[in-house]
C-alpha cells in the first residue's frame, strides 16, 4: 500500500508567513509594509520568541538566511534536519520545504529577501562608485 500523501504545503509570502505564525507584536509590526516582501533584517532574538507554535512544512516566497552569534538553531530543510551553531549560517532557497518548532535559544540575525533583490545591483548613495 502506498504511503499516504502528505497535507497541502503552503507557499506564503513574508506578509502571510508573519500574520499566520506570530501574533505580530509591536517589536515585528514595521516588517509588515510593502519592503518587506523584497528584503528585510531582523535580529532573530526578536522574532522567534513569539511564534504561537511549531511551524508546519511550508515554502516561502523569499530566501531566508540566518547567521547565529549564539545557541543553536534546528530546522528541516526539504528532508535534512539541520542544527546551526554559532558562527554558521542557514540558508533556506525560496521555494524550498521548511518548517522549525519553537524553543531554540539562539542570537544572530535573519536576512529575508527576494531574487529581485539581488538582481538590482547596487543600491545606496554610493551605489554609482561601483556601476
Amino acid at each position: 500500500m502506498p504511503a499516504p500523501l502528505p497535507p497541502a504545503v503552503r507557499t506564503h509570502s513574508p506578509q502571510t508567513f508573519l500574520q499566520q505564525f506570530l501574533p505580530v507584536p509591536a517589536v515585528l509590526s514595521s516588517l509588515l509594509t510593502p519592503a518587506a516582501e523584497r528584503f528585510f533584517i531582523v535580529p532573530v532574538e526578536r522574532m522567534y520568541p513569539h511564534f504561537t507554535g511549531p511551524v508546519p512544512p511550508v515554502r516561502a516566497t523569499a530566501h531566508t538566511l540566518i547567521l547565529l552569534t549564539s545557541g543553536t538553531a534546528r530546522i528541516r530543510i526539504g528532508s535534512a534536519a539541520c542544527v546551526a551553531e554559532p558562527g554558521e549560517v542557514l540558508l533556506v532557497r525560496a521555494g524550498q520545504l521548511h518548517s522549525f518548532g519553537p524553543g531554540d535559544e539562539n542570537t544572530g540575525l535573519l536576512c529575508h529577501f527576494h531574487d529581485a533583490f539581488l538582481q538590482a545591483g547596487p543600491v545606496g548613495s554610493g551605489a554609482a562608485a561601483f556601476g
